[in-house]
């Protein structure tokens, strides 16, 4: 493992405080979602990426709402109880199931799909036709989360992501969250993990048609700019609360100064830059 990689977190002697190298995000290389939908270690440098778009190096990530014990770091979520239910039209996705499949409310469907950038070993992979499992169990004494861990990886890292609707025709396809404000979350990691959440909309994908899939890495009207956030992950338990309009781009790519636009949203993902990493998601919701 390189010593930058080992220096990917720095933390403070407050608990509550955290830095780390953003640029190890590469921007634009991470693999999409491919056609047939198993697992993606593309490097691809058009629209097919992964969430290339990141923060300056340095900036301190946002840190989450402990659901037991534990302290919350620099720039958390805003209170309220963690574990609070949520009304079934906000629910993204639960894995009370046992596999990784949306839940299918409002015209969403879908199934997550796990990507990397080929140099590493990561778990578990999706097959063609064949929903992830989930694992057990899940946040707040639910029975399943989504989980993924990797190890070995030299390159831009991996992640897991989803659709919010399934392709038609091998080709993806919007979904409007213009009734929503943003997005939250429960996370924890086997230890401190940073990763980086991000949604592409019609301004950053290559199906939305606006920017250019077919441009190579620098150039400024390239697909894959996607809107993100960075997140510290901790060991415990904790809610992430992301609103849409705090959501910003690199500037590794086509720049859409308007923001996100929820209501072309296509394809939501949580990747980390870390050679080896474990991580679990749960209670994906839309917030009001």
């Amino acid at each position: 493992m390189s010593l930058r990689r080992n220096l990917l977190l720095l933390l403070c002697t407050v608990p509550s405080c955290a830095v780390y190298d953003a640029s190890l995000f590469e921007p634009g290389e991470p693999g999409d979602t491919p056609p047939d939908g198993t697992s993606s270690g593309g490097t691809g440098a058009g629209g097919g990426s992964g969430g290339g778009s990141g923060a300056q190096p340095g900036n301190s990530g946002t840190g989450g709402i402990p659901i037991t014990g534990g302290t919350s770091a620099t720039g958390g979520a805003t209170g309220g109880d963690p574990c609070l239910t949520p009304v079934s039209a906000s629910l993204l996705a639960d894995f009370e199931t046992g596999t990784d499949i949306l839940n299918p409310v409002d015209g969403r469907s879908g199934s997550w799909f796990s990507f990397n950038d080929g140099s590493g070993k990561q778990t578990p992979e999706k097959a063609s036709g064949v929903d992830m499992p989930a694992s057990q169990p899940g946040a707040c004494g639910t029975a399943f989360a989504l989980h993924s861990s990797g190890t070995d990886f030299a390159g831009w890292g991996a992640g897991v992501g989803v659709d919010l609707v399934e392709k038609e025709s091998g080709i993806k396809q919007p979904y409007a969250l213009s009734s929503y404000s943003g997005f939250a979350f429960l996370a924890r990691a086997s230890e401190t993990l940073l990763i980086r959440v991000s949604w592409s909309d019609g301004n950053t994908a290559e199906e939305g048609g606006v920017c250019d899939s077919s441009a190579q890495s620098g150039d400024l009207v390239r697909c894959g700019d996607y809107f993100r956030k960075d997140i510290i992950l901790s060991t415990e338990w904790a809610r992430y609360e992301v609103q849409f309009a705090e959501m910003t781009q690199r500037g590794i790519g086509l720049s859409i100064p308007e923001g996100f636009s929820p209501e072309t949203a296509y394809t939501f993902r949580a990747q980390t830059p870390s050679s080896d990493f474990e991580f679990w998601l749960d209670e994906l919701i839309l917030l009001p």
